[in-house]
């Protein structure tokens, strides 16, 4: 049985498609479990209040899935607490989620409640900033849009049917051996990747928390066969399993985790590098036999790729700069005095039962 170890994910992922949410997913009614649904606006305290709840967890010994924000992965979204089956989310946009059954699934904890009066000519500022960052984000859209369209993986003369066969018996070799029926099943779905305002984030450490990490080659956008493989064996054997999509294109994967066999499967590529030992590396990109004009084609392929998701990167953080300044304005027409109030009484009825 896989020990239980406090992770990170993304639930959320600014995308070639945009914005992309699995947030329904973690607050399901079905897990049983109850949310806190958090409310409020700009520098509000939502993430701090997620980030002091999860910090009482630890201090009591439990373990804590973390949901960063992809957009700032230094603040948070949510936090799950499996042994207590308690959990907080920020419902606001892009995000926006109310529960399925509320006061029995979630109730809502509404900060807004704590901004003192705003004068009209500072809400006049205010409102200035809103349109501004989202259109950074706009731009960060339209970049890996492109990034998606341009990948090495759309050209047909080069990734071949034959190509794609090849990587799926080594696939298939891999299931064979790694994956074992089970009981257990189970299907969630996180990123463990995305692109955010520090750059292509990939979250390592939760990879290597489940044991080995074998990384594939992901340049010519070949992993997600390899994966598809592996996910298909796995589901057909009842293995539990966490399902990463591709930060660019989400209908492919990124990366499979398998917490019964303690193994990771990671796509790297020049934008997401696996930052730790890997047990294995599958050479994907070898299965293309390819003419050294294919291999310039490529490379200047790659070469636009990246720098759309490196424009892409600097629009989101253009975005976060926005949305910090925006923060700034509100700071003083917080009463932070009656929030910390507020929290405190809160987290102390949450973790004393």
């Amino acid at each position: 049985m896989e020990e239980n170890i406090s992770r990170q994910f993304f639930l959320g992922a600014n995308t070639g498609a945009g914005f992309v949410s699995l947030y329904p997913e973690f607050t399901d009614p079905d897990r049983g479990a109850f949310f806190w649904y958090i409310k409020g606006g700009p520098g509000n305290g939502k993430s701090t209040l997620m980030r002091r709840a999860a910090e009482c967890a630890e201090s009591a010994g439990l373990t804590v899935e973390t949901v960063l924000c992809s957009g700032d992965p230094d603040s948070l979204d949510g936090i799950y607490i499996p042994e207590k089956k308690l959990g907080y989310v920020d419902a606001t946009s892009p995000h926006v989620q109310e529960p399925a059954v509320p006061g029995a699934s979630g109730k809502y904890l509404d900060l807004s409640a704590f901004y003192r009066p705003i004068p009209p000519e500072t809400a006049a500022e205010l409102a200035a900033f809103f349109p501004a960052y989202r259109r950074e984000y706009v731009r960060a859209y339209d970049m890996l849009h492109a990034a998606m369209l341009v990948s090495p993986g759309s050209m047909p003369d080069i990734i071949t049917e034959e190509v794609k066969a090849r990587v799926r018996e080594r696939g298939r070799a891999l299931a064979e051996k790694a994956v074992q029926r089970s009981d257990i099943g189970g299907e969630t779905r996180r990123f463990l990747s995305a692109y955010t305002c520090r750059g292509a984030v990939l979250l390592s450490e939760t990879a290597a928390s489940f044991g080995r990490v074998y990384t594939l080659d992901n340049e010519l956008g070949l992993a997600d066969e390899f994966l598809q493989t592996v996910l298909e064996r796995a589901r057909s054997l009842g293995a539990s399993r966490i399902v990463c999509p591709d930060p660019v294109d989400p209908n492919k994967l990124a990366a499979l985790l398998l917490p019964e066999e303690g193994l990771s499967l990671v796509a790297v590529s020049g934008d997401f590098r696996f930052d730790g030992k890997a047990a294995r590396h599958f050479r994907l990109d070898a299965a293309a036999e390819l003419s050294e004009a294919q291999r310039k084609e490529i490379r200047r392929a790659a070469a636009l790729r990246r720098s759309l998701t490196t424009e892409a990167c600097a629009a989101l953080c253009r975005a976060k700069e926005l949305h910090d300044a925006l923060e700034a304005k509100y700071r003083p027409f917080v009463d932070f005095r009656a929030l910390t109030r507020f929290e405190q009484k809160h987290l102390e009825k949450a973790f004393s039962a």
